[in-house]
Order: structure tokens, then C-alpha cells, then sequence
């Protein structure tokens, strides 16, 4: 059976043997498409192909009663394995894949690595943080990318794509869109171009979400009430100190008395300058849907926004003074 490290997720429950450490050594399948090098705490696990190898290696630890517990992608795993025929013959398994191995000791020398072979069997997964700018955190799993992005008050949101490995270095992203990653030498570090999220430079992080706070978006400004609750997701704002930071400005006198700025290129592809003509206090970006994505304080007269990340599309600036505030429809190409 192909790759069953990578197959495990619950065990069939299992008669346990004595303890035993004769599963250390070399091992192939029947038909010598796959080998495999245990030592005490890792094991080495060669896919040959057309005579060359792709190499996975994969820690693991002994638990006892005849179990290995894997570190896979940064979960723990544990594999049932029985030892036969004067433990020459080698049985590992787990709830959806079972495989035999059998004493071989070969020499991986008569192989050479396959193209890219650091780049694939599955050594994108796991959990990642972007090197950019614009932060964000990706975890890929087997069948699923999640995207931690943050935004100006410190609460993140939550995305996530299906995705699927081609080989090749090659990932199939929401089951239309076909994207290369490549993986540095020593698999610390990534880079891939996904649609909607751009560029992207990785490198691993072992980050904690249940540590981190999740937007809401549940207060909304009301022109005539100030600010309120609106429901999950229904609202501008992530708590009610943002909104009502920006719904303090009465309306009427943002009609009577505008702000004189000049933002320049409008539509833009990289950044825009925003040249201030009149005293501004603080900017917030707001996307289509009125969702806060950016907010921050002015203490220049001119300041850049970058366009980072961000999609392609239509967004609105609101800039606030003392007395006056504006706000301006800007497209991002």
C-alpha cells in the first residue's frame, strides 16, 4: 500500500505483543516500489521510481505494546506493527491502510533522487507564517489549506481551500486551480502563489489559533442610534470601542464639509499616496462589504497603501479630521 503513514487518522484496536525493538532495520514491499530504513527514531521511507527514489523521513517514538507513534505534519499518529517468520516479515497497521514488509537490506547508493524529490510527498504540510508584509498564518493538511490573516485590531478570520497533491511539486487548490510550490533544501522554508492570497513566502511556525482572538463583525453604526449588535458576521466592526470610534463623526457635517486629499495612482496595481491637503487624524479601509480591513493613525501628510495581499477589486477609504471626514472609492487592479 502507497505512502500509509500519511493515510493514518484512528486505530482498528489491536492484540498487543511483547515488546520488541526487532522492527529497527531495513524493509521493501513485495514488489520493491517502496523501502524502508527504521532506525530508533525515525523512519526512512523510499518510494522508487523508474530507478530513482523520493525520500520521506518521519520521527517517530515507541510507545510500547507494539505501537509507534508518528509525528506527521505536526500531529501524533499511532501504528500497530506485528513482527512474523523470526521477525523477518513486518506487518503495519491502521484504520484505513495496512501494509507487509519484508527483511531486505539494500542499498540506497544503487538509487538516485528523483527530481525534486525534497519537494513532494506531501512536505508542504504543516503549519506555516508568511515572511511578508502582510501577515498571515497558512496550516496545510492532507485535503485542506486554513488562512489566519489578521487584521487592523488584531482579531483574525478564517478561510479555508481544499487542496490536493499532484506531485511533481504541484497542488490542486479549490479543485480547478493547479499551483507549484517549492520547498528550500531543508524544508523550512516555502513558496507558492495560491489565487486570492498572491505570492507567497513561508516559513514554518508553530502557531496556536486558541491562543488568538476571532473576529466577529457583530457591531454595526447606525447614523441615528450609534453603534449596536447586529449578529455574527452581519456587522463592520469587531467590537463596539472600533465602532464607535469611527460613527462618532456626525454625518451632516461630513456632507457640509469635506476633506481636501489627493490619492494618486487611482486605480493602482502595487500602491496609491494618499497626500493629505487637510489635517487627518486616522484612515480605515473597508472592502465591498463593509468589512474593516485596515485602520490606522496619521501623524504624516503623506502616507502609502500598499496593496499587499489584497484581491482585485473596489474598496473604500474613510479618512476622519477633527471636524470634517471623507470618504473615497479607490479600485485595486
Amino acid at each position: 500500500m502507497k505512502k500509509i503513514f500519511y493515510l493514518i487518522i484512528f486505530m482498528f484496536p489491536f492484540i498487543a505483543f511483547s515488546q520488541s525493538q526487532d522492527y529497527l532495520g531495513k524493509w521493501r514491499n513485495s514488489d520493491t516500489t517502496e523501502l524502508v530504513e527504521i532506525i530508533s527514531d525515525t523512519i526512512y521511507y523510499y518510494e522508487i521510481v523508474d530507478s530513482c527514489y523520493n525520500l520521506d523521513k518521519i520521527p517517530f517514538t515507541d510507545s510500547g505494546n507494539n505501537t509507534l507513534t508518528l509525528s506527521v505534519a505536526g500531529q501524533s499518529y499511532p501504528v500497530n506493527y506485528t513482527l512474523q517468520d523470526g521477525n523477518s516479515v513486518l506487518n503495519m497497521t491502521s484504520a484505513f491502510d495496512n501494509a507487509t514488509y519484508y527483511s531486505y537490506d539494500f542499498t540506497i547508493d544503487d538509487y538516485e533522487p528523483c527530481s525534486d524529490s525534497s519537494n513532494t510527498n506531501s512536505n508542504y504540510q504543516g503549519k506555516w507564517k508568511t515572511t511578508s508584509p502582510v501577515l498571515m498564518y497558512l496550516e496545510f493538511t492532507t485535503d485542506s489549506v486554513f488562512v489566519y490573516r489578521f487584521d487592523s485590531v488584531g482579531c483574525y478570520t478564517l478561510n479555508y481551500l481544499t487542496c490536493s497533491d499532484q506531485g511533481n511539486s504541484q497542488l490542486l487548490i479549490s479543485g480547478v486551480i493547479t499551483t507549484n510550490y517549492t520547498l528550500s533544501d531543508n524544508g523550512e522554508e516555502m513558496a507558492i502563489d495560491i489565487v486570492g492570497l498572491g505570492d507567497l513566502e513561508l516559513e514554518r511556525y508553530d502557531f496556536n489559533p486558541d491562543q488568538w482572538v476571532e473576529c466577529t463583525y457583530n457591531w454595526k453604526c447606525n447614523t441615528t442610534t450609534g453603534c449596536e449588535e447586529v449578529g455574527l458576521l452581519e456587522g463592520n466592526f469587531n467590537n463596539q470601542q472600533d465602532c464607535q470610534a469611527a460613527c462618532q463623526i456626525d454625518t451632516t457635517t461630513i456632507q457640509e464639509y469635506i476633506l481636501d486629499i489627493d490619492i494618486y495612482p487611482n486605480p493602482f496595481s502595487d500602491y496609491a499616496t494618499l497626500d493629505f491637503k487637510d489635517k487627518v487624524n486616522s484612515y480605515q479601509l473597508y472592502d465591498v462589504y463593509g468589512r474593516l480591513l485596515l485602520s490606522k493613525s496619521v501623524s504624516n501628510s503623506v502616507e502609502y497603501l500598499h496593496k499587499g495581499s489584497l484581491s482585485q477589486g473596489v474598496y473604500f477609504l474613510q479618512f476622519i479630521g477633527d471636524k470634517k471626514a471623507s470618504r473615497v472609492r479607490v479600485v485595486m487592479e
